[in-house]
């Protein structure tokens, strides 16, 4: 049974969802700095700007993202755009905008923007794991509705449903997958983290690929029909993610047989 609201008294209201995504926040924060600083050895002052940044970029793209799409809606004169307000957060634009703005300031910083790209992924890729359990409990994201002669098992009816409307649990779905993620990425990294060139990133690309393609394939059943620019930016990460992916890997396996032959 579902627990949207943990407590209630008089005018506090303490929600499940805004627990999980505080928590989202401070791991992020504190696990990129402790693995900045002595996993890659970055400047501790220099990796926490750069996290700011990385997090204030996310929030912002987030918000433009949103009231973009929603923009562009009524411009072109949908049903679906009567409501601007309350801002809802954008996925694309928060993974995209954060991404750019913490590279932008490690470069301004002079830290090793690879370095600090890796020292992120893997507490981003825990972070979205978690927030996304947060979507669940908020009943956001929550999926399109089930299209069955039978009830399936994995569908759920969230309390702001009709009783009779089963969904995709697509806030599950993606939280387990950024759980995969988040343990592949830690295994490619003590395998590979010692013959990865220094002036390229190895997780950032890897991670990159994969979420981009999770989103191409499930956001289908998360709504209907992809919105806000969605299925650019994720065609986008597919894109760079692959490239990158290949470029890096390749790199590592020539330095590997370089430093054999001598």
């Amino acid at each position: 049974m579902m627990h949207p609201i943990l407590f209630q008294h008089s005018f506090i209201t303490i929600r499940t969802s805004y627990l999980f995504w505080t928590l989202s926040i401070v791991v992020f924060m504190f696990m990129t700095r402790y693995r900045g600083v002595n996993k890659y050895g970055l400047d501790h002052d220099r990796v926490t700007d750069a996290i700011l940044w990385t997090f204030f970029g996310a929030a912002g793209g987030a918000l433009f993202f949103d009231l973009f799409g929603k923009t562009v809606l009524f411009i072109t004169g949908d049903p679906s755009s009567t409501v601007f307000f309350p801002a809802e957060l954008s996925s694309s634009g928060g993974i995209l905008c954060g991404g750019l703005a913490g590279i932008y300031k490690s470069y301004r910083e002079k830290i090793r923007w690879n370095d600090f790209a890796d020292a992120a992924i893997v507490p981003a890729a825990a972070a979205i794991a978690i927030w996304r359990l947060g979507c669940f409990f908020a009943g956001c994201c929550r999926g399109i509705e089930t299209v069955h002669s039978e009830i399936p098992w994995y569908a759920v009816n969230y309390p702001n449903d009709p009783p009779g409307l089963f969904r995709y649990p697509y806030p599950l779905i993606e939280s387990a997958f950024m759980l995969g993620m988040m343990l592949l990425l830690a295994a490619v990294e003590k395998i590979f983290l010692k013959k990865r060139p220094s002036v390229h990133t190895l997780l950032t690309p890897i991670f990159i690929l994969g979420y981009g393609a999770f989103r191409l394939i499930t956001d289908p059943i998360r709504e209907y029909g992809l919105k806000n620019g969605g299925v650019l930016v994720f065609a986008l990460f597919v894109v760079i993610g692959a490239a990158a992916s290949v470029f890096t890997i390749y790199r590592s396996v020539h330095k590997t047989d370089i430093t054999s032959a001598s």
